[in-house]
This record gives structure tokens, C-alpha cells and sequence, in this order.
């Protein structure tokens, strides 16, 4: 049957697709793909795109701005009525379902885009493309992209830079020789991608890759382990050995002798020219008749050269002499 494009269709499941086209795509292809989706028991909603943008000349500011308002209107239709919502764009179209993304995150479980191309640099379309660009990363739902492989051309180019700028989880790639001819083949990937988010399928196989990489870099580790014990050594017994290299020196607990005269002598007054000074304060013992100033000078004459020696056995370096 031909399917009212721009006008809504029938719901028919829990699954809503907004499936957004622009004009110059052809309308049977449209209404081949939206049928194959509502027989596969999704809703699908088509809102109307003005005949004006026919290429990315028409793709205005206002122009623009008209689009992204008709289809917030179909997003909160259909939010109303479906429980999951996937966006799926066409060509320049897919510029606007990213747009989307980006602006209603939270109601966007998946985004299929088919040939997607982004708008070019130029001054008409500056703060498109801007937009755009600085908030890719914003897109953080499972993304299929649907690309022809046999024309290298701006929709591969356009579809490498979204994979790379997004923050999806899950990013599958599909190369077709001519998706517009290959209707069936495009439905079936659509309905598996689907199907695969709503069930939690993708989650399934992330954690998967997960564990394998893990198991094999365990399996890595423990493979140069040897726990035979029939072996003349293994990896335990090395790691028991001790280093000859590196070996403990226990200390003598003997003081070794001071060598150098003069620093013995400064030891010496260290220790009797504090005696000297308490013996002739408290014990009427003053030989000199100076009292206790002998002592204490002794004393601290032999500390100042005791320390002021140490230099001569430390390297010239900036560091300090504890």
C-alpha cells in the first residue's frame, strides 16, 4: 500500500521509529522501508520535511530551524505512545537526527543513519555545522551506520567523522554496494540493530569482549608460571633465592676508634670541660681561680671544632651536613 509520508502512519508496536528522509530520496524506497518496519511490528513516524531541500543548498538557518521543529513535535507524539524510540535519518537527514540526539538525548534509545552526509562549511550554514560539530560527543546511544561501499565519496567520509566524534557504546558499520537497492538487506539490519538494543543483546556482547580479553591476558600471565615441583626450579623457588648481589652487612656494635688526634683532643674537652665548670661551681674546686670559665670554655671550643672537622669528611656537594 502507499503510505502517507509526512502525515503519520499507523502504530503498530511498543518500538517507535522516527524515520526521518529528505525529499530527493526517492518515495517509493521510503515507502518500501517504512512498510518493511511496520511489518516487523514497529511504529514508524514520518514527519513532513518542506520540498525546499532537495541538496544541502536549501539546508538553511531557517530552513534548518523549521525541520528540527516539526520533528520535536513527532519525537513527543511518539514518545506518548512507544516505549523505545529509535531515530533513523537519510542522507542529509541524518544531520538533523543527530541534532536530535543531541538536544533529546533521553528519549532516544538507538540512531540508525543511512548515507549520512553533514552540512558543508560554508557561511550559510556555519552554525549548523558548528553545532554540530561541538556536540558531537553528546550522542551517547547504540549507532548503526548504512553506507554505500562502492562510492568512496563525502557520505563514507561524513560517516567515518561521526563514528569517530560520538560517544556511542556501540557502533556498528555496514557496507552495502548500493543501499537503495538493497531494500531487504537494509530492513534486516535495521530490525536485528533493534531488536539487539531493546533486549540488551549489545550490553551481552561488550561484556563478552570484555572477558575474552581479560581471560587471554591472564591465561599470558600464568603461562609463565611453573608450579611442577618434579622441576629442578621454578618461578616460586627464584623469587625464595636471594640476590647475591644484594646481601645485609650487619654492623660492628663495637665504636671504632677516632683516629684523627685533634678531633679526639675536642672530644675529650667536650666531655671534661663540663665537668671542670660543675665541679668549680658546686664543690669549691677553682685551681685557676677563675671559677667554672676553663670548663666552659673547653666545652664549647671542643663542640665547635668537633663539628666544624666533620666537613673535611663530607663531599663538596649543595647538600646539607646533618
Amino acid at each position: 500500500m502507499d503510505i502517507p509520508l509526512g502525515q503519520g502512519v499507523p502504530l503498530q508496536g511498543a518500538i517507535g521509529v522516527l524515520f526521518l528522509h529528505p525529499p530527493h530520496i526517492s518515495d517509493t524506497f521510503t515507502q518500501q522501508l517504512t512498510q518493511a518496519l511496520l511489518n516487523g511490528g514497529r511504529s514508524v513516524s514520518t514527519p513532513f520535511l518542506s520540498s525546499d531541500g532537495k541538496s544541502w543548498d536549501d539546508f538553511t538557518e531557517e530552513n534548518w530551524q523549521k525541520w528540527l521543529t516539526a520533528i520535536e513535535n513527532a519525537l513527543v507524539d511518539l514518545s506518548t505512545r512507544c516505549e523505545n524510540i529509535f531515530l533513523a535519518g537519510v542522507a542529509g537527514a541524518g544531520s538533523l537526527a543527530l541534532r536530535i540526539a543531541q538536544k533529546h538525548g533521553e528519549k532516544i534509545d538507538g540512531i540508525v543513519l543511512l548515507d549520512p552526509s553533514l552540512p558543508d562549511r560554508d557561511r550559510k550554514r556555519r552554525k549548523i555545522q558548528k553545532d554540530l560539530d561541538d556536540e558531537m560527543y553528546f550522542i551517547d546511544q547504540p549507532l548503526l551506520l548504512i553506507y554505500s561501499d562502492s562510492i568512496r565519496g563525502d557520505a563514507n567520509a561524513d560517516a567515518d567523522s561521526i563514528s569517530e566524534a560520538v560517544s556511542s557504546p556501540l557502533i556498528r558499520e555496514v557496507a552495502l554496494e548500493d543501499p537503495f537497492s538493497e531494500l531487504s538487506l537494509v530492513a534486516g539490519e535495521m530490525d536485528t540493530f533493534i531488536g539487539e538494543v531493546v533486549h540488551g543483546f549489545w550490553n551481552q556482547d561488550i561484556a563478552g569482549d570484555d572477558s575474552e580479553l581479560i581471560n587471554a591476558e591472564f591465561e599470558a600471565i600464568v603461562s609463565g608460571l611453573s608450579l611442577d615441583e618434579s622441576s629442578p626450579s621454578n618461578y616460586l623457588d627464584d623469587l625464595d633465592r636471594p640476590d647475591p648481589e644484594e646481601h645485609f652487612i650487619a654492623p660492628d656494635p663495637d665504636l671504632a676508634p677516632i683516629a684523627n688526634r685533634n678531633r679526639r683532643n675536642a672530644v675529650f674537652a667536650m666531655i671534661v670541660g663540663p665537668i671542670y665548670a660543675i665541679a668549680a661551681a658546686f664543690a669549691d674546686f677553682n685551681p685557676f681561680g677563675i671559677e667554672p670559665w676553663p670548663g666552659i670554655v673547653a666545652g664549647i671550643g671542643g663542640v665547635a671544632y668537633f663539628f666544624y672537622s666533620l666537613q673535611d669528611d663530607e663531599p663538596e656537594d649543595d647538600g646539607a651536613i646533618l
